[in-house]
């Protein structure tokens, strides 16, 4: 059900961006290239499904077996990490980082647009791009999670119930999910942001803000015994990386679309490619 909405919704998202007249923002849209992001999340929601299906708690005995010196030693010093209000702090941080990614694409709408009808037209561009970043990432993020089924730091700590480390959720550990989601938020804004206000303070100090929510959030999540630094390190670049390639692939589709020309003369044959 959820996946029919987010298809339709798209669908009219996108024709409701079309029906207006030329489109002067740096970013566009077309049926054919959301169709894409559609269908990856389509199946890549499926796939979710039957990874987790397929995912099985730690018993007893696998749990008495770990051994933290079979981890790598970046990740070795986290095992004896564990805090259930840090990891509630890393919650709030990463809705923030999703607020802020909303508030700043808001503002951008209002600051560069003029009457209610160009505004909720940027919006809903604006809407489109977010939703296409966000469960791109997300959806990327739990594929390899269920795939690899990497046990989580706190699993190897003794200090902790049982009945916690033997949670499904304890075989999600790479890589880092909220650190991932955070990432793409904060560089989605940050994208926006220099796309309409090139070097300018806003511009400076929205990258500032990219690039430390985040890394809060993969402090935070390390702290708290939900993962190893390597997991939050792989979130961040994924995240970042999905926060800034997206949007930005939706920039290309305004340039000039390539041509092959091909000139036959009785002295030449010209043959010319325009990207």
């Amino acid at each position: 059900m959820i996946r029919s909405i987010y298809v339709v919704g798209l669908f009219f998202i996108v024709l409701f961006y079309n029906s207006y007249s030329q489109n002067t923002s740096p970013y566009s849209l077309t049926l054919k290239h959301e169709s894409v992001y559609a269908a990856y999340t389509i199946s890549g929601l499926s796939v979710i499904y039957l990874l987790n299906n397929k995912l099985n708690t730690h018993t007893e005995e696998q749990i008495s077996n770990l051994n933290a010196q079979d981890i790598w030693k970046i990740d070795r010093n986290t095992v004896t990490k564990y805090s259930d209000k840090t990891a509630l702090l890393s919650d709030y941080t990463t809705a923030g980082a999703c607020a802020f990614s909303i508030g700043i694409s808001s503002l951008v709408s209002y600051r560069t647009t003029k009457g209610c009808s160009m505004f909720v037209k940027q919006a809903g561009l604006f809407a489109v791009l977010w939703s296409e970043t966000v469960a791109t990432t997300m959806i990327t993020a739990n594929i390899v999670k269920l795939s690899v089924q990497r046990t989580r730091p706190y699993v190897y700590n003794s200090n902790v119930p049982l009945e916690k480390r033997m949670e499904y959720d304890g075989r999600k550990s790479f890589f880092s999910g909220h650190t991932t989601f955070a990432a793409s938020n904060t560089f989605f804004a940050a994208h926006v942001v220099s796309q309409y206000f090139p070097k300018t303070w806003l511009s400076y100090s929205t990258w500032a803000v990219a690039g430390l929510l985040p890394a809060s959030v993969a402090y935070m999540r390390v702290d708290s015994g939900r993962h190893f630094p390597t997991d939050v390190i792989t979130g961040y670049i994924v995240g970042a990386a999905c926060g800034i390639v997206i949007p930005y692939l939706h920039t290309l589709q305004n340039k000039q679309k390539a041509t092959v020309h091909m000139g036959i003369s009785p002295q030449t044959i010209s043959f010319v490619v325009r990207l």
